[in-house]
C-alpha cells in the first residue's frame, strides 16, 4: 500500500513531488504531440502546396513521351509528333488555379554540360510539318552555353535530309516572366524558337506563346501567342539590330490579362485579353532549330551543311515573386539601358 506524503520524511517528500511533476509534465507533452499531430493531418490540404495526402496518392508524376510542339507556320498547326524519349510530367494536377500555382523559379546558363535533370530531349522522325529528324547529339551543353545544330545527313535515304535538335523543361510553369539570351542560326530554310508549350498531346489545349526567327530574315523577329488552338497577337517585328550576329536579350511577360514581349528591354508587342484570348494552361519551355517543308515563310533550305543556334542563359521567374533571371547577366546595349 503507498504511504501518504504526510508521512515521508521531508527529502523523501520533495523527490516524490519532483518526479511526479516529471511524470505529469511528460504525458502533458505527449498529449500535446499527439493533438499537433492529429491537427496538422487535418489542416494539410490547406497548407500543403493545394494538394492533400489522400490527392498525393493519384498524382505522382507521369510518364508520357516526349511533347510535340507547335512551331508552325502562322496560322497552321502542326500535326501531332511522335518521340521515342519518355518525359516525366512533373506537373500533377493541382486545386485551384495551376497558373498561380508555386512553381519553381531558375536560371540556366548552360555551363556544366548536364542538361538531364531539368530538360528532356526530342527524338522523334520527320512529318510533314518537319522535314527533320530530332536527334538528341545536336544538342551541345557546355562552357559556350548551351548550342543546338541542324546537320546534314551523311546518306540521307528519304525527303528528310538533316537532324536538328530541340529540349524543354521537364516542369511546366504558368504566369511569370521568361527570359532567353540567344543568338539565333541564319540561313534560308532554318527556324529557331524560344516559347512555351502545351497541348492535345497531353489531353490539354493548345497554349503557346511564342518568339521565332526566321534564319532568312535575320533583322526581324516572330510574334505568336496561342489559346485553345486559336492563335491570338502575330505580329513580325523590325529588329535594329541584325539578330543573327550577336547574343541579345529576348523575353515575355505572361499575366492573367496580358501577354507582353521585349526585346533588350525594349516592349516589341502585346497581346490584351480574358481566358479566351490569353493562354490558361502551363506549359514547358522549348528551345529548338529546325527545317521544315518548303514555304514562302521560312524559304529554301539553302543554309548548307550545317547550322547553329546559340543559347546563353534561359530563366523563368513566377508572377510577382523575386529571384535572378537572365537579365542579371546580361550586358545591355547602350541603345536599349535607358529602358531596363
Amino acid at each position: 500500500m503507498m504511504k501518504k506524503i504526510d508521512h515521508l520524511p521531508t527529502a523523501d517528500a520533495t523527490r516524490f513531488v519532483y518526479q511526479a511533476n516529471r511524470a505529469i509534465d511528460a504525458v502533458v507533452g505527449l498529449a500535446l504531440v499527439i493533438a499537433l499531430a492529429l491537427s496538422a493531418s487535418a489542416l494539410s490540404p490547406f497548407f500543403s502546396d493545394g494538394v492533400s495526402q489522400s490527392a498525393r496518392s493519384t498524382h505522382k508524376a507521369r510518364i508520357v513521351m516526349a511533347p510535340p510542339h507547335a512551331g508552325e507556320t502562322p496560322g497552321v498547326e502542326s500535326a501531332a509528333r511522335h518521340s521515342a524519349l519518355p518525359y516525366v510530367d512533373m506537373f500533377p494536377t493541382r486545386t485551384g488555379n495551376p497558373l498561380r500555382a508555386r512553381s519553381d523559379a531558375f536560371i540556366n546558363l548552360f555551363g556544366d554540360g548536364d542538361l538531364s535533370k531539368s530538360w528532356s530531349y526530342s527524338q522523334f522522325r520527320g512529318s510533314n510539318h518537319y522535314w527533320v529528324d530530332f536527334v538528341k547529339d545536336n544538342v551541345l551543353a557546355g562552357v559556350r552555353g548551351l548550342e543546338i545544330f541542324i546537320r546534314e545527313k551523311r546518306a540521307p535515304k528519304d525527303r528528310f535530309r538533316w537532324t536538328a535538335g530541340e529540349i524543354s523543361t521537364r516542369k511546366r510553369h504558368g504566369y511569370g516572366r521568361y527570359e532567353a539570351i540567344m543568338k539565333p542560326a541564319y540561313g534560308s530554310g532554318l527556324v529557331t524558337s524560344f516559347f512555351t508549350y502545351t497541348g492535345p498531346y497531353f489531353k490539354k489545349p493548345h497554349d503557346e506563346i511564342d518568339f521565332e526567327f526566321v534564319g532568312r530574315n535575320p533583322r526581324q523577329v516572330e510574334l505568336n501567342s496561342w489559346r485553345n488552338g486559336r492563335s491570338h497577337g502575330y505580329k513580325r517585328v523590325n529588329l535594329w539590330f541584325d539578330a543573327t550576329a550577336d547574343y541579345h536579350l529576348y523575353a515575355f511577360e505572361w499575366r492573367p490579362d496580358s501577354i507582353k514581349w521585349f526585346v533588350d528591354g525594349q516592349l516589341v508587342g502585346e497581346v490584351v485579353g480574358d481566358d479566351r484570348v490569353i493562354p490558361q494552361t502551363p506549359g514547358a519551355i522549348y528551345l529548338n532549330l529546325w527545317s521544315g517543308r518548303p514555304t514562302e515563310w521560312h524559304g529554301r533550305p539553302t543554309f548548307g551543311r550545317q547550322a547553329v543556334a546559340s543559347y546563353a542563359c534561359v530563366s523563368y521567374r513566377p508572377l510577382y515573386e523575386k529571384s535572378r533571371s537572365c537579365a542579371d547577366v546580361y550586358d545591355f546595349p547602350e541603345a536599349s539601358e535607358a529602358l531596363r
